[in-house]
């Protein structure tokens, strides 16, 4: 008896905390043949160190009944260019990736 009066305290809580409002979609778009929602990018993980910076990033999305989970795995560069950097750069568009700036 004690086991059931604790399974049910557990599912009680369990369907109270459920989500109440609207959740926020980033698009929505509905045709005769398919619609397509699309949730905002949340932010999971960030690392600053300086002129690095790595993010993780996911949505979901939802197509037809079919459940999509989009997985983002970002790196910026913050680069200060001088001229002389900047001129190698245009004449050697392709070049700039095999050298440290």
């Amino acid at each position: 008896m004690k086991n059931i009066g604790i399974l049910v305290l557990f599912f009680t809580t369990l369907f109270s905390f459920g989500q109440t409002g609207k959740c926020d979609y980033d698009f929505e778009e509905k045709t005769d043949s398919t619609y397509i929602k699309k949730t905002n990018d949340y932010l999971i993980y960030e690392k600053d160190l300086g002129s690095l910076k790595d993010m993780i990033q996911f949505s979901l999305i939802n197509s037809d009944g079919t459940l999509i989970l989009i997985f983002k795995c970002c790196r910026k560069v913050k680069i200060s260019l001088n001229p002389t950097v900047l001129i190698n750069l245009l004449k050697y568009p392709c070049n700039w990736l095999t050298e440290k700036l």
